[in-house]
């Protein structure tokens, strides 16, 4: 499906909870940034500022790393795993190697309205690429186990929460 700017995400104007996604499962990996009330500089930011990504990963759990505009949107965290992704729309494997450079798609929609407010394709550096992809593969092999949401909490918690850096 051809994105364009104003366009209502999903085909259809409805308020929704603001909410940030990671999807694996189009044509492209995509990053879905869902803000409440977006302001004129992380409109900018998002269009054209300074981009950065990372991936953390412990074991199978992932968290896809993201800032823009350096300080406009500070680094923020997007768990991923691809077992929770779509069923409609299964994961392509093929869109990451480990020789690859992944072009992501950034999505900014409007939560009251679900207009899409930017898009913007970033091409993510071979590091980034290869981390993504090897941490999906090893998801991709082994069952989500049935506490995984805890699991994500403890590690997220460990990592950036009271005790983490």
């Amino acid at each position: 499906m051809l994105l364009k700017v104003g366009d209502y995400f999903g085909g259809v104007r409805r308020p929704r909870a603001p909410y940030q996604q990671l999807s694996l499962s189009g044509s492209s990996p995509e990053l879905h940034l869902v803000f409440d009330g977006i302001q004129p500089a992380e409109l900018n930011a998002i269009k054209a500022g300074k981009a950065e990504f990372g991936v953390y990963a412990e074991d199978e759990h992932l968290f896809f790393l993201y800032r823009f505009g350096s300080t406009v949107i500070p680094w923020s965290d997007v768990p991923y795993h691809v077992a929770l992704e779509n069923k409609h729309r299964p994961v392509n494997l093929q869109l990451l190697t480990e020789q690859s450079r992944a072009v992501l798609v950034v999505i900014l929609v409007d939560a009251k309205t679900s207009a899409i407010r930017a898009l913007r394709q970033v091409t993510l550096t071979p590091e980034v690429t290869r981390a993504l992809w090897q941490t999906v593969l090893l998801q991709d092999q082994k069952a989500t186990p049935p506490d995984y949401d805890n699991q994500l909490a403890a590690v997220w918690e460990g990592r950036w929460g009271r005790g983490g850096g």
